[in-house]
């Protein structure tokens, strides 16, 4: 089997929507890609609808683990996937048909290693859309951490991009804090040449109460606040002329 995106998918007590998810990733228009459907502990039936699509579809795997939380799962299934490329999906998120296709053709040469889009936020029966353009942009290094720190076109969040697999030789998601995406993006876009914006949304960013990404904090909002502080050290010593924008 031809596999060159591995499209991770961490599940945790969403039976209500993860069918949604996973349909719209079974039906994308490129085909040399698997899905790593990571279980991490669910205790309602989304395990066995993932079972069903690992039944179903060949290029669709169930790993289970024990629940350790969203950082957890996305590592377990970077460590098992095969693909040159890596997407992240939550599960009770949805993407578009065309999505991998499209970011996976603007990886034009070897200095590109980030692709990213923007996505339509859903609050009920509203919906907006954010990190979009009219045309495609490169990045540099230092551009794209500009744009990330002020949030224009790109922000912090895993999903809305596909990365080549070697951004994460020696990196993994920081487990049992949550707000991960902001704790790696930094390091991230540290080992990028260039970054392409494909100008267009494909990600569909569900916002559900009781998610573990889109709740309310209570005393856990200390890892923003852990996530903050580390940025704005590791942003002080690496690239200082920057600290303007991340304030």
């Amino acid at each position: 089997m031809d596999v060159r995106i591995s499209v991770i998918i961490p599940i945790y007590n969403v039976e209500r929507y993860i069918r949604e998810c996973l349909q719209s990733v079974a039906r994308q228009s490129f085909s040399a890609y698997e899905v790593l459907m990571v279980d991490d502990g669910s205790t309602d039936r989304s395990g066995r609808i993932a079972q069903e699509y690992a039944d179903r579809y060949s290029r669709f795997r169930l790993i289970h683990k024990e629940n350790g939380g969203l950082s957890s799962a996305r590592n377990a299934g970077i460590d098992a996937a095969n693909g040159s490329y890596f997407g992240f999906v939550d599960s009770d998120d949805y993407v578009d048909r065309n999505m991998y296709e499209e970011m996976l053709s603007c990886f034009t040469n070897e200095e590109v290693s980030l692709v990213c889009c923007g996505r339509f936020v859903h609050f009920g029966a509203n919906q907006k859309e954010e990190y979009s353009s009219d045309f495609k942009k490169v990045f540099d290094k230092e551009l794209l951490l500009k744009e990330v720190f002020l949030g224009n076109l790109v922000d912090v969040s895993a999903c809305d991009k596909l990365y080549r697999r070697i951004l994460f030789s020696d990196l993994r998601y920081p487990e049992g804090r949550i707000s991960e995406d902001a704790a790696v993006i930094l390091k991230i876009i540290d080992n990028v040449d260039q970054a392409v914006h494909v100008g267009k949304s494909f990600y569909h960013y569900v916002f559900r109460t009781g998610s573990i990404s889109k709740s309310s904090y209570s005393h856990r909002k200390y890892d923003v606040m852990t996530n903050c502080v580390e940025m704005r050290d590791w942003v002080q010593r690496r690239y200082p002329t920057l600290m303007e924008y991340l304030n």
